[in-house]
């Protein structure tokens, strides 16, 4: 099934799963952009999104039969994610090796390592996170984090894969990280996002008290200084995880401070760590965010 990711829900290859999986096929039904089509008996279900955004995000679509183009008469959609739910999925042999029920224990046997990341969702489920060559597996559990409440198999982005392919080349950074910037870092103390808080606080922007401004100036300094202590060491994954810190350190910032970190201050932090982690001689993409992984603001 997950070898379909890309196909077009209207493709012959699709139209055989949708048979095999007992759902009707949506042909003349007004399906929005974004949609899922749920087997009868419960435990399954498709999602399906517009072939343009999958273009964009993720690959090329493939058995598409509409013409490209985004106007409105393009409506085609494409397979990215199934969803599998423990109803009547009882001992069903899932994608590697997965079955239900499922517990932590058992999602470490079948996949044979640790998650990629352990974080939880707006609900407080806890979710593990595991990368497959083009799939993200996404194991929710339930409130109790004793049982899975649902395996989650998506296509990979565009973004995702440029995040692993530079998680797994940190090493080769070495070469490129220069201690004698470290002065160049260390002048950035002088420029974090604070300065234009302090200064949109005392033109009169309510979103900014001078309590939440000062418990953000320490983790600004404490980041530069991680990372001018990284690059003396011309250490690439410790400057990735002077980041990750930040980001976490951040992450509290934010519950401690609701309404502080909105749009503009987050591309304001985000725009500020790379600059820091460009400065180290990081061979670092513009548009890469390197908090994202991590960030819950």
């Amino acid at each position: 099934m997950l070898d379909l990711f890309g196909y077009s829900i209207y493709s012959p290859e699709m139209a055989q799963t949708l048979e095999q999986c007992g759902i009707s096929h949506p042909a003349g039904k007004k399906l929005k952009l974004y949609d899922s089509l749920e087997s009868p008996s419960g435990g399954l279900s498709l999602w399906f999104w517009w072939k343009e955004y999958y273009r964009e995000q993720i690959a090329e679509p493939q058995g598409t039969v509409e013409s490209d183009g985004r106007g409105q008469g393009s409506q085609e959609l494409v397979f990215y994610e199934v969803r599998f739910t423990p109803e009547q999925l009882d001992n069903v042999p899932l994608p590697f090796g997965l079955r239900f029920p499922a517990t932590p224990d058992s999602v470490l046997e079948a996949m044979g390592r640790k998650p990629f990341s352990k974080t939880k969702n707006y609900v407080g489920e806890s979710v593990w996170t595991y990368y497959e060559d083009r799939y993200e597996l996404l194991v929710i559990f339930d409130l109790t984090g004793k049982a899975v409440r649902c395996f989650k198999m998506i296509a990979l982005t565009r973004k995702v894969r440029q995040k692993l392919d530079f998680l797994e080349n940190l090493k080769e950074q070495k070469p490129n990280v220069q201690p004698e910037r470290i002065p160049e870092i260390e002048a950035l103390l002088q420029h974090t996002p604070v300065t234009a808080w302090r200064r949109r606080m005392k033109s009169g922007d309510t979103q900014f008290t001078s309590e939440a401004i000062d418990a953000a100036d320490p983790l600004f300094a404490d980041f530069l200084e991680a990372v001018c202590k990284a690059t003396a060491r011309k250490n690439p994954k410790s400057i990735y995880t002077a980041v990750t810190k930040a980001t976490k350190a951040f992450n509290k910032f934010a519950r401690n401070y609701p309404g502080v970190i909105e749009t503009e201050e987050r591309e304001e932090i985000v725009t500020f760590f790379n600059q820091a982690v460009k400065r180290t001689g990081f061979d670092l993409d513009p548009a890469f965010d390197l908090t994202e992984e991590h960030r819950a603001w």
